[in-house]
């Protein structure tokens, strides 16, 4: 693993995991704020464009990734939502989280 795909999936997984941690639900039973949404789309463009600009990745000595390694970080991200959210469902009982929302 390079330094560029691990910049990458650090700071995406950073953005990503937020939505997850946010809330005791799961991801598809609670909206996020708009501002979240905002500035985590805000946050991802920044991180893509640190390695992707010419300015910046040479300043950091970045070299964009292919096509099959962007894929692999995006799988490494998915991978790590969804085990996230599995492992909410066992730290936040059913009933917990629906008696601390007032449900």
């Amino acid at each position: 693993m390079s330094k560029i795909d691990w910049y990458l999936e650090s700071a995406l997984s950073e953005i990503l995991i937020v939505f997850s941690l946010r809330t005791q639900l799961p991801f598809l039973r609670s909206t996020p704020s708009r501002v979240l949404v905002l500035s985590s789309i805000a946050g991802a463009i920044i991180a893509l464009g640190i390695v992707y600009l010419p300015f910046t990745a040479e300043l950091f000595h970045f070299v964009p990734l292919d096509g099959r390694m962007l894929g692999l970080v995006g799988l490494v991200l998915v991978g790590y939502f969804a085990a996230n959210e599995i492992g909410k469902s066992f730290f936040f009982p059913r009933s917990e989280a629906s008696n601390s929302l007032g449900e």
